[in-house]
């Protein structure tokens, strides 16, 4: 690799590969289509108090995703979600949603608990922490699924939400998320 690559390699890269985007900070990289969702943009950068990262967002007409990749500061904790640092991030992503709907963003929500999952086809894939709701956006039903998990002590969150429920993609999506990001664990 020459220089000039190694330099676009660490900002980020999108084109070459069929259209794949690496994500800078954690090397994960992130295919134009997945899952029947198409990649919206290349990451984008984010930070919040000790957390930075990029998010990725997908998405067709009738489903709309978002890929989350932080690193925390000074942060240790094991790959998988059902690590106490997972579920408390999942806590929090709930907590989030509770401040929508006390700004009235977010009307009558419903929420729902599952125990973790692994997510994909393969039996090693890595454990992701799930949560959902319900709610009324705009006027409109919306239907939200939430997975976390950890991989490299880098948190990965992905909230997909539709507003039919009997949306494949509700399920499609994040099973090809699992299985690839569980391919590039290495």
């Amino acid at each position: 690799m020459n220089i000039l690559q190694g330099l676009f390699r660490r900002v980020g890269t999108s084109g070459a590969t069929g259209d794949a985007y690496t994500e800078p900070r954690s090397g994960l990289v992130f295919p134009m289509e997945l899952g029947g969702l198409h990649r919206r943009a290349t990451g984008r950068t984010y930070a919040e108090g000790d957390r930075t990262g990029e998010f990725i967002p997908y998405g067709e007409d009738d489903a709309e995703a978002t890929i989350y990749v932080t690193s925390v500061a000074q942060a240790e904790f094991p790959d998988g979600g059902d690590s106490e640092f997972v579920l408390g991030e999942l806590e929090s992503a709930m907590a989030a949603v509770r401040e929508m709907q006390r700004l009235g963003r977010y009307q009558s929500v419903k929420f729902f608990a599952a125990a973790p999952e692994r997510l994909g086809s393969d039996p090693g894939n890595l454990i992701w922490a799930r949560g959902a709701f319900f709610t009324v956006s705009d006027g409109r039903p919306m239907i939200s699924f939430t997975y976390i998990t950890a991989l490299r002590c880098r948190v990965i969150k992905l909230r997909i939400s539709a507003s039919d429920p009997d949306n494949k993609r509700l399920m499609n999506f994040p099973h090809a998320v699992g299985d690839l990001i569980s391919r590039q664990r290495s």
